[in-house]
């Protein structure tokens, strides 16, 4: 119990040091409300924080034998948790959770899926993002080190090597949009080599995921198709 407690203190003080000063008063509003750890799966525990229309839960990994790798990808996951707090209004409504896609000894995949409802917009946005990352080397297991990006890229422009997971018809229509988007495969090649989160750049144009033997790409499309798609690859032929 004194252990639990420990942990939520050290969060609860994380948040209100971090803060800027633009939005501290929300933010120590958001450090104050329930917060809760419990184990999840192996490696991995749950945080949670609820305050008014604020829910979220996101992925502590803990029990590491390398601490280095652990306390690093806490770091980086918190961080972006707290970014985006910062972005909050106490009228919007953010709701976060997540997933383990691939909990093995040589990776961990996470799948972080939520929506926000800005207030004032027409409707609420709906968005995922991924951590892949490699438990050898610490380092971000990026699609481009997967996959020949150019190789893929070809393939889904030509509607090849892939099966879209929605809960709605929405294959022509994607379509649709990467060939108004992308003008051909060299562009959307572009897209695709800067899938994943990158430590020096941190700015990811996609995301991909390791679930169930099967590599998952996670693209950003309009609001009428439910603001982003995830397509399940097709094995890559040696």
């Amino acid at each position: 119990m004194n252990k639990k407690i420990k942990k939520i203190s050290c969060i609860i003080l994380v948040l209100i040091l971090l803060v800027g000063c633009q939005n501290k008063e929300s933010l120590q509003d958001t450090a104050e409300a329930f917060v809760e750890i419990k184990e999840d799966s192996a490696n991995v525990e749950a945080v949670s924080i609820e305050k008014d229309k604020i829910k979220i839960k996101y992925p502590k990994l803990i029990g590491f034998e390398n601490e280095k790798i652990e306390a690093k990808w806490n770091k980086i996951i918190e961080e972006r948790i707290l970014k985006d707090l910062e972005l909050l209004k106490e009228t919007d409504v953010y709701n976060l959770d997540y997933e383990v896609a691939t909990n093995t000894k040589e990776e961990l995949s996470l799948k972080l899926v939520g929506s926000c409802y800005y207030d004032g917009a027409a409707q609420p946005y709906h968005f995922i993002y991924t951590y892949n990352i490699s438990l050898e080397t610490g380092e971000s297991i990026r699609l481009s080190d997967q996959r020949d990006i150019t190789k893929l890229a070809e393939m889904i422009y030509n509607k090849q090597g892939f099966q879209m997971e929605s809960d709605i018809d929405v294959d022509e229509e994607f379509m649709k949009y990467i060939y108004s988007t992308f003008e051909n495969e060299e562009f959307l090649a572009e897209m695709l080599i800067n899938f994943d989160y990158d430590e020096e750049t941190q700015q990811e144009y996609g995301y991909s995921f390791f679930e169930h033997n099967q590599l998952h790409l996670c693209i950003e499309v309009p609001h009428d198709l439910g603001d982003y798609v995830i397509l399940a690859l097709d094995e890559e032929e040696k």
